[in-house]
């Protein structure tokens, strides 16, 4: 059913307006990157963001530097290659492009690598980390599947799209599932059948789908509690992402 699919794309990928980098990105596996590093991180932790988020709204937001100063980490954040493709080649296209730069750091460096992944981008690091488990993975404000989005009459028309709760199965790493009591987008009912089948950590925090800077905050330390403390390990470099 392309239609479906097609009008499913209008909603999950919204297209974002062009904005002017003023800021280097950088080439992770061939995916366009958005990187911050300190010289004494212990880790890496890929960023996986929203829908509604780009890379220069991540970088402007400040969310990248916190993340680095309050978990001792590097940051990278992988953008999401625009295609023509429609429904679940689309996704794949966007799961496949986090995988490159995922399994370039791991080849690169000895340090863990721990996923997040906000909203939609839970489902993109689920499906990131598939083949090569990461140190942990972090899901905040994440649905259990597209179609459970849907009114359940409606089910045995919608595709099955990121399926959430059949992909974190497969995660034997520390998991932490975050969420809203207050998130009107993604009911907090995701995040309970996303703990449960993954047998993962459940946070309830007091906010909406988006986090506050303060929620951020608690986000912040979640991770940093999972990562812990461990050795220096140097950072690998990339070359800047040609546009």
């Amino acid at each position: 059913m392309l239609w479906l699919d097609r009008l499913l794309d209008h909603w999950i990928y919204p297209s974002p307006a062009a904005v002017q980098r003023t800021f280097q990105t950088y080439n992770v596996g061939g995916t366009e990157c958005l990187v911050v590093t300190r010289e004494d991180a212990t880790c890496w932790l890929i960023y996986c963001h929203g829908n509604l988020v780009t890379l220069d709204s991540l970088y402007h937001s400040g969310v990248p530097r916190q993340f680095v100063e309050t978990c001792k980490c590097n940051f990278v954040a992988p953008a999401y290659p625009s295609t023509h493709l429609n429904g679940a080649a689309h996704d794949a296209c966007i799961v496949e492009a986090v995988r490159c730069a995922y399994e370039q750091i791991r080849t690169d460096s000895t340090a863990p690598v721990y996923l997040v992944g906000h909203s939609l981008g839970v489902g993109v690091a689920l499906g990131a980390g598939r083949t090569t488990p990461p140190a942990g993975l972090v899901l905040v404000s994440g649905f259990s599947s597209i179609r459970a989005m849907a009114p359940r009459a409606l089910w045995y028309v919608i595709p099955d799209r990121f399926n959430n709760v059949k992909a974190i199965r497969q995660y034997t790493c520390d998991k932490v599932v975050i969420h809203g009591s207050k998130d009107a987008i993604v009911p907090v009912a995701n995040a309970t059948a996303l703990a449960t089948a993954g047998a993962a950590t459940l946070r309830i925090l007091d906010m909406g789908h988006n986090p506050n800077p303060i929620d951020w905050s608690a986000i912040y330390t979640a991770c940093a509690c999972m990562i812990g403390e461990g050795g220096v390990v140097a950072a690998a470099t990339y070359p800047v992402f040609a546009r």
